[in-house]
């Protein structure tokens, strides 16, 4: 996308180019698209009770009507015209998997445990009414990224 936006704005063409955290859900309704992989993972941590301890997992979380709110904003000066518009929130703001699992525990009626990657993993091959892990894969790849799994355990584990 960026080559794509620098091309046409060598062409003369102006553009606003807005940058996007993860959009998670509407601030107050709560409303998620469903198969949405954050959503899966953090629905999986709260029926199982667990959540993974992997450090430094950190998505740009970022509300929808946020981003709506903040994209029509902009758009409506023209000072933007040519610029790069940033939505979402800046490192130190930006929520890991542990934190918002400590909100979940936090606000709502559920003791949500941190465990060891591998160990949380481990939950789902013996699980049968998980079927569909591939909210799991983001993880997955961050944690190989970050050598947290040895390359025996991703092989043990067939991802």
């Amino acid at each position: 996308m960026e080559s794509i936006a620098e091309k046409v704005r060598q062409k003369g063409l102006s553009i606003t180019n807005f940058r996007l955290g993860f959009a998670v859900c509407h601030s107050t309704s709560g409303a998620t698209v469903m198969n949405q992989w954050w959503g899966s993972l953090i629905r999986s941590c709260v029926e199982l009770n667990s959540f993974p301890l992997v450090m430094g997992l950190k998505d740009e979380l970022t509300t929808v009507d946020y981003m709506c709110k903040a994209i029509m904003h902009i758009s409506k000066k023209k000072e933007a015209v040519g610029l790069n518009s940033y939505l979402y929130p800046f490192s130190e703001n930006d929520v890991s998997l542990t934190d918002f699992c400590a909100k979940i525990n936090e606000y709502y009626d559920v003791n949500l445990k941190g465990m060891q990657y591998h160990q949380w993993l481990n939950q789902w091959k013996f699980d049968s009414k998980f079927t569909n892990l591939s909210f799991i894969e983001p993880v997955h790849r961050r944690c190989a990224r970050r050598k947290i799994i040895s390359r025996s355990l991703r092989k043990h584990l067939l991802l």
